[in-house]
């Protein structure tokens, strides 16, 4: 449901407009962790979600390309797939061979949908890919996302909330590793090193 989204009347009016033409690819930003993977995959129910490693490919054209023609066996077993959905998520400046190629999309690539993720949004490059695209921007105000918290865990203390940055992940890494006993005199669990974190308290156990 996108309520549960921070959007404005413009970003529903914006996404409504891209799913009745995907004549260019939907462009998702905001810190990490504010759920931009979480609205692209309730903007996209409906769809073979495909998500592409870019580091791992030679030849984006030609692999985007083969992707989108070639049949999905999903698609054939599951009406409620209507489409195949190209993700490019978490795009970085460094990434230059796709920062290229996102630039280069055109109405004939983007005849299925195409969402682009990002961060950081603070580069011209990354703001050149962007306005070739539709633009949802997702920020929370922190009373929003207190709410917002409160609704998801309801036994969350405030310091935790305060802490987080508005990063959904950072608050459940805490919550798993701390349980109900996180405070202010912890250590802030990051979500990105808490695999390490609670493999390192194990070998010490």
């Amino acid at each position: 449901i996108l309520n549960d989204f921070p959007l404005h009347s413009n970003d529903i009016n914006i996404i409504q407009n891209w799913k009745d033409t995907f004549d260019k690819p939907l462009f998702i930003s905001g810190v990490l962790g504010i759920g931009k993977t979480s609205l692209y995959e309730t903007i996209l129910k409906e769809s073979t979600i495909i998500i592409i490693e870019h580091k791992l490919i030679k030849n984006l054209k030609e692999y985007i390309e083969k992707t989108i023609n070639e049949g999905d066996i999903s698609i054939m077993f599951d009406s409620t797939r209507k489409y195949k959905a190209i993700i490019f998520d978490n795009i970085s400046y460094k990434d230059r061979n796709l920062i290229q190629y996102l630039k280069s999309l055109n109405k004939k690539v983007c005849k299925i949908p195409i969402v682009i993720t990002c961060n950081d949004f603070n580069n011209k490059q990354i703001q050149s890919v962007s306005n070739n695209c539709y633009h949802i921007y997702l920020k929370y105000t922190y009373e929003q996302f207190y709410i917002k918290c409160k609704n998801l865990y309801p036994n969350i203390k405030d310091e935790l909330i305060s802490d987080s940055k508005y990063n959904f992940h950072m608050i459940q890494s805490n919550i798993n590793f701390y349980d109900t006993n996180y405070n202010t005199s912890d250590s802030f669990i990051d979500s990105r090193i808490s695999d390490i974190n609670i493999l390192n308290d194990n070998f010490k156990k």
